[in-house]
């Protein structure tokens, strides 16, 4: 059976999404490294990986929405 391919969100990671979401949570809100790999059953290199993998999407994402709204901006003034 074919099915269109999905957009992989954590790359070439297989954990289940349910796990690293809770690892990041986890993370964010300030929990140890090695108690979120005893909460989540996640090996303490996955989590680390997880963490880089979730703060370059998001850098990616950050450089877009400014750049993009830097470049409308000096669009905007240059046509003046």
């Amino acid at each position: 059976m074919y099915t269109e391919p999905h957009d992989k969100l954590l790359g070439k990671m297989t954990v289940p999404m349910d796990k690293a979401l809770l690892a990041l949570e986890l993370l964010i809100e300030g929990v140890s490294v090695r108690s979120t790999e005893r909460i989540t059953g996640l090996h303490r290199d996955i989590t680390l990986r997880l963490l880089v993998h979730a703060g370059k999407k998001g850098q990616a994402l950050i450089d877009r929405k400014v750049m993009n709204g830097y470049e409308r901006r000096r669009q905007r003034r240059s046509v003046r």
